[in-house]
């Protein structure tokens, strides 16, 4: 067996060099997009999963429905306990916050963006390994913590953290009880601190355990085995009914609660997480890695196929031999599959090789090796194979059943199923080449729309400082504000709770509608001071903004935008101004401000309202001039230091911030870029070889008609009007295709570009460059050899 191999196998693939080559080095490039690919796919499918008991871990969301509109929350703090409490169905519970606050030890003091906040039972919900420490008592006393091992080196370097104390908001004693493994890159909530929520309930907000008009906590129920969660679902309203019902009918509300499995939450989820994925961009991932391996495959059996005239001659003589016809399907698949497994070490080795270029792409840890995932690269293998097998069956069987008698007389090199094939297969690559470069085009123009849009406001030269909300902060932010302004290059400057892009506090308001009845609906709300209208340039378009000549503006006057004027069914900006608000407290609309996009472009605009309320402030604004920047930001940053002492200063421009809300799709249109550039480049080495056969086949033909006068360039002509028309061919079937994708694509965006015509004709000449760039070095080479060469051969 070893010996037919070298004999039959290896010795033919090593006697057609170069088409072997091309076969070889398609199928690599080809299986290396796919295993990339793959390894995105797999770890964009793989949030959450990893948790030993994730079949029946369930996020509980609650639905505040107002008259007007339903929104999307958390949970309040006493849901969890009472849910525990009252169904057997449940196994166990964890609530869960992510807040950002100043950690300190010593001279180490960092602002910890993700710290979490969660109940005892997080360890018994979860599998989250604690190294040490008793994951039964860990979170169990107030001010006590469990760090990551990255946190725990962070802090106290090489020593033990158990027992340590660190400085909790520059306030409060906190003491390690704990150190865990560092939490997976694909969970939906991840953190390197994690605070007791009995430090919240016992001993910061008491009232945590009793409201439940408050939405801040992120519930997680493990139900028991042989639970359903359907018939748990059922029970919920009633449920909230008698614990809230008397709170959902002074608020002119209702609450309803479900439950949420934790695998759908990243890709799947309707409510929102802290972090997902897009489903539609897997799906895309998807189809391309599939579309790869196809056009790999085309390129091998267009390749085997029109080497058929050149094969027939061999089959023929080893018939007359007495060789059989199955030796000789053995021998071609045996071909094929060597060519596929010399493909699967190629792609290994390339990559290993681009995987850290790709977690850079993708923004994450996808994989750090091929050898992460055993079962990865096997299948990885498997798919090689079947490839192999796959694209070497038709040649195979059609090569195999050649008849001696005639195709030693030549005649199977016209064989018009042969050519068809080829045709069909010729146009099934162009199709495909088509559609990504539309798509491609169609991401690129969608994301530059994006950053180019007028967002509403004036984001240019705005230069922000975060800071988390502190007595040490909010008590003298006009103090902080006057040293700011001081500085020569600053312009002006403002503080709020929210900045465009970062986000912003929702809740319930009741605004007077125009039956002078008080309209109970949820609102997105920014906290202002008086500056931050001017600062960014809002435009005022009824009434006036917020000044210190009112007095009473600080707390009994708000701004609404004009989607809030919509919702609340007035026809004009006007007619909204004098009408009574009640929300924590009581008082009027002031103004209204046009519609700004506070949020990314995916979103449409919602309705917002403005209010003055210094102790919710987490930003400073600064217009800066762009003179003398440097010298201008190194002293906002001494300013800041000599200020405040408790938070680490982190400043950004706003425009940079803004930008960074389209990362996600920046790069996913770089990776459809790269691999749709994989793709084409695999098409062009299927279009090389075939113009390459067409050429060999129909050499004496040229020669011919050289001799009998034909230019050059009708020879040129002649080879190229085939593939021309297959490419025309291929454009009208590729236009309603990738409109399909690109429509489905862009209705994920609120506001997107418009589909134009010129997208796909541009596509459309590119592709056919493409093309005829590549088959004209083969064909310039044909019309360009010597007659003589040919004829005298013959």
């Amino acid at each position: 067996m070893i010996r037919f191999i070298y004999r039959n196998v290896i010795r033919g693939v090593l006697r057609n060099k170069v088409f072997s080559l091309i076969n070889i080095l398609g199928l690599s490039f080809a299986l290396t997009v796919f295993y990339l690919l793959y390894l995105y796919i797999s770890y964009e499918t793989s949030y959450d999963a990893y948790h030993i008991n994730a079949d029946r871990i369930y996020r509980v969301v609650t639905l505040v429905r107002t008259p007007t509109e339903d929104h999307f929350f958390g949970t309040s703090g006493p849901t969890g306990p009472a849910l525990r409490s009252d169904f057997p169905a449940i196994e166990s519970m964890a609530r869960i916050q992510t807040v950002s606050l100043a950690i300190q030890n010593g001279e180490k003091k960092y602002q910890e963006k993700n710290i979490l906040i969660a109940d005892t039972s997080l360890f018994s919900v979860f599998s989250f390994p604690l190294l040490k420490g008793d994951r039964y008592t860990a979170l169990k006393e107030p001010f006590s913590a469990v760090l990551s091992v990255s946190a725990a080196k962070k802090y106290f370097g090489d020593a033990d953290p158990i027992g340590k104390v660190l400085k909790l908001d520059n306030q409060f004693d906190l003491t390690v009880t704990g150190e865990m493994k560092d939490m997976p890159a694909n969970s939906n909530f991840k953190g390197d601190i994690v605070v007791s929520m009995t430090t919240l309930s016992q001993r910061l907000f008491p009232d945590l355990d009793k409201d439940w008009n408050s939405f801040n906590c992120n519930t997680y129920l493990l139900l028991r085995k042989g639970a359903k969660p359907g018939e748990l679902e059922a029970q919920l309203s009633p449920f909230i009914e008698k614990y809230a019902g008397k709170v959902m009918r002074d608020a002119k509300v209702s609450f309803v609660l479900s439950l949420e499995p934790l695998k759908d939450i990243y890709l799947h989820s309707k409510y929102g997480s802290p972090e997902s994925g897009s489903l539609l961009n897997v799906r895309i991932f998807s189809v391309v890695a599939i579309i790869i391996l196809i056009i790999s495959s085309v390129n091998f059996i267009n390749i085997s196929t029109a080497r058929s005239a050149e094969r027939a001659k061999e089959v023929g003589i080893k018939k007359v031999a007495g060789c059989p016809r199955s030796q000789l399907v053995v021998q071609f698949l045996g071909e094929s599959v060597v060519q596929a497994l010399a493909a699967f070490l190629l792609a290994c080795l390339f990559t290993q090789l681009l995987l850290p270029v790709f977690n850079g792409f993708a923004g994450k840890p996808i994989s750090h090796s091929i050898l992460d995932s055993f079962y990865h690269l096997m299948t990885l293998l498997a798919v090689s194979v079947v490839i192999g097998l796959l694209a070497g069956i038709y040649p195979a069987m059609v090569l195999s059943e050649f008849r001696p008698a005639v195709v030693l007389k030549g005649k199977f090199a016209n064989s018009k199923r042969g050519l068809a094939l080829r045709k069909v297969l010729v146009v099934t690559q162009f199709i495909i080449s088509v559609v990504l470069i539309i798509a491609t085009l169609t991401i690129f123009l969608q994301i530059d729309f994006m950053r180019n849009q007028p967002m509403g406001f004036k984001k240019d030269e705005i230069y922000v400082i975060s800071f988390d909300r502190s007595p040490s902060i909010v008590n003298r932010y006009e103090a902080i504000e006057n040293s700011f302004r001081e500085i020569p290059n600053v312009i002006s400057v403002s503080a709020s709770s929210s900045v465009p892009g970062s986000g912003n506090a929702n809740g319930p308001i009741q605004i007077e509608n125009r039956a002078g009845d008080m309209q109970t609906a949820g609102m997105n709300v920014y906290f202002v001071d008086y500056n931050v209208v001017d600062q960014y340039q809002f435009p005022v378009v009824a009434g006036r903004s917020f000044s210190k000549d009112f007095r009473t503006d600080s707390g009994s006057a708000i701004m609404v935008n004009e989607a809030a004027v919509l919702k609340l069914g007035y026809n004009s900006p006007t007619q909204v101004i004098g009408k009574r608000f009640s929300q924590a407290g009581e008082g009027t609309v002031i103004g209204v401000i046009g519609n700004f996009h506070y949020r990314s472009l995916q979103e449409q605009i919602e309705p917002l309202v403005f209010r003055i309320d210094p102790s919710n402030f987490a930003y400073f604004s600064l217009r800066v001039r762009s003179d003398h920047l440097p010298e201008t930001l190194a002293e906002i940053t001494k300013r800041w230091t000599a200020m405040v002492h408790d938070q680490q200063f982190n400043g950004y421009f706003l425009s940079d911030s803004l930008n960074r809300l389209y990362k996600g799709e920046e790069s996913f249109g770089k990776l459809i870029l790269y691999f749709s550039l994989f793709a084409i480049f695999i098409s062009c080495l299927g279009l090389v070889s075939l113009t390459l056969f067409s050429a060999d086949q129909r050499a004496k033909e040229i020669s011919v008609r050289k001799v009998l006068g034909a230019s050059p360039v009708n020879i040129i002509g002649l080879l190229a009007r085939e593939f021309l028309l297959l490419n025309v061919v291929a454009l009208i079937i590729a236009a309603p295709v990738a409109w399909l994708v690109i429509h489905s694509w862009l209705q994920d965006f609120a506001y997107h570009i418009p589909i134009s015509a010129w997208i796909f004709l541009s596509g459309g000449v590119i592709a056919l460059f493409i093309s005829m760039a590549t088959i004209s070095s083969q064909t310039i080479k044909a019309a360009l050899a010597k007659p003589i060469k040919r004829l005298r051969s013959e």
